[in-house]
Parts: structure tokens; sequence; C-alpha cells
């Protein structure tokens, strides 16, 4: 049978200090962004009583049953890697060395992405010596999942990614039409200066 646990934050700090992990709190301290807490601590709660972990906007179409036999659940990610907000694992299993991934990725979103996020849990796999034993769901997993809107977590840099990645010939034309922009507004800044460097004192404009 399954027990149901929806963690919030007293239970949070209660299993913390119960199972003497208060060395993580200063890992969560240390995160810039909400979303990376929430994933490093599923990461620990899996680690320690083992389980499967699912995302707000994801509903149970199907028993799970059928998943305890293998050491490790994942589900795939397009287009490439494994999505975090399904898994599942036996304890002390898949999932260590966060604090070697507590790194800043140049923007927000990849900052979350490789720290904590699905890419982190795609190198943690790369790293999993027992391969056989993790079953990889799917790509459309609503067999066992029904899945509501996501990403919430996303700013910014998540659409302009995400649209790089979609739409990698428009997205050069723009990136292209915005430094030819640039470049000419310099060269006319710069002409202008020198204009003025040049303008004699007794200019009708300087009276």
């Amino acid at each position: 049978y399954f027990r149901f646990i929806h963690w919030n934050d007293e239970k949070v700090n209660t299993f913390i200090t119960e199972n003497n992990y208060e060395w993580f709190l200063s890992l969560l301290d240390s995160y810039s962004y909400a979303i990376q807490r929430v994933d490093a601590l599923k990461y620990l709660i899996i680690y320690h009583y083992g389980g499967i972990y699912m995302d707000y906007d994801l509903g149970c179409r199907q028993n799970f049953s059928a998943l305890l036999r293998y050491k490790a659940v994942l589900t795939k990610s397009h287009p490439f890697g494994f999505n975090n907000d399904f898994l599942g694992a036996h304890p002390k299993n898949l999932v260590k060395d966060l604090p070697s991934s507590n790194r800043f990725y140049l923007l927000p979103y990849l900052t979350i992405f490789l720290s904590t996020g699905p890419l982190y849990l795609t190198w943690q796999y790369s790293r999993f010596d027992d391969k056989s034993s993790i079953v990889n769901l799917l790509d459309d997993y609503t067999y066992f999942t029904a899945r509501g809107k996501g990403g919430s977590w996303g700013s910014y840099d998540a659409t302009m990614i995400i649209y790089a990645y979609m739409h990698p010939f428009q997205f050069s034309i723009r990136i292209a039409i915005v430094i030819v922009l640039v470049y000419c507004i310099f060269k006319y800044v710069k002409r202008v200066k020198c204009s003025f460097a040049r303008m004699p004192d007794t200019h009708p404009f300087l009276k």
C-alpha cells in the first residue's frame, strides 16, 4: 500500500530535526531560488525514505505498484534527459552530491536546471552504476499521471531559451538584428561625440 504525505514547512522541519539533517539547512539557505530548495528537499526525502514524488500539477491515473520493483523511476524529457516532476527510488539511491552542483550558471533558468533541476537529475542518472535497475517511463507517461499546467518557476530567460530551441533560425535572425542595431547606435553615438569634440568654442550652438 502507499502512504500519501503532503509536505509543508512544518513537516520538513520535523523531518530534518528528527533525522539529524541539520547540516542540510545551510545548503537550503545557500540557494538563490525557492524552487531549488523544493527540488533539493524532494531529493533528500526520497533518498531517506524512498517512494514516489509528484508535483502539484500531476494527478494519479493508475496504481504505482508495478513501479516498486525498480530501484528508481524516471520520466523522459524532450529533447533529452529526464524530468524531475515525477520520480521515485528506493532509499539511499539515485540522487547525491547536491552541494557540488550548487553554482550560478549565468541565467536563473540555467542555474535551476543545472543545480537541482532536470539536467542535474540527468547527470545523476549518468553516474548511476546499475542503469538496468532504473525504469525509464514512456515519453508520454500519462498512463500513470494526469498533467496540469506547470512551469510556474520559469522566468523571462526560460521563455528565451525555449524559443531559441524551438525556433533556432528565427532566434538567430533576431539576435543578428539586435547586434546590428547595437553596433549602429554605438557608431552613431561615437560620431556625435567626435563632432562635439571638434566643435570650436565660437560655434553659435555654444553661445
